[in-house]
């Protein structure tokens, strides 16, 4: 568990605590940092929001990037709304998902040292999951 906070929290706070003026390259390269390890965690571990979060977030780096560049008009409070989307986009994202589905794609062949309910490894770099999922889940 500390790693996972480590692992995350490291680049939310660097997020939190950048300067605006700097923000064109932080965003970009937090997001692709965030979106990528999603990705490789849900292709790993098959943690269900991973499958959600990650793309979203190699999209949020690349509406940073254009807007940081000019190239997105998003108005004078651009950072705002991307920062808004980021953290409602991300709840919903981690949620939902898993809700609807439970935390981990169920694998039909799994390796004998795995448990099917935590089939991760590395299960402490998954991002915290929603704390409310317990008895929410549908299982098909």
């Amino acid at each position: 568990m500390l790693r996972g906070c480590l692992f995350w929290g490291i680049p939310i706070a660097i997020l939190v605590i950048s300067p605006e003026r700097h923000f064109v390259i932080v965003w970009p390269t937090v997001l692709l940092f965030m979106g990528v390890a999603c990705l490789l965690n849900a292709r790993r571990c098959g943690c269900i929001h991973c499958y959600a979060t990650g793309p979203f977030f190699l999209l949020l780096a690349a509406l940073g990037l254009l807007y940081g560049i000019g190239v997105l008009p998003l108005g004078a409070r651009g950072w705002s709304a991307l920062s808004l989307a980021l953290i409602v986009g991300s709840a919903v994202l981690t949620c939902v998902p898993e809700w609807i589905l439970g935390r981990y794609r169920l694998r039909t062949r799994l390796p004998a040292h795995r448990n099917v309910e935590k089939n991760c490894d590395f299960d402490d770099l998954c991002a915290p999951s929603c704390p409310a999922i317990g008895s929410f889940q549908l299982r098909a």
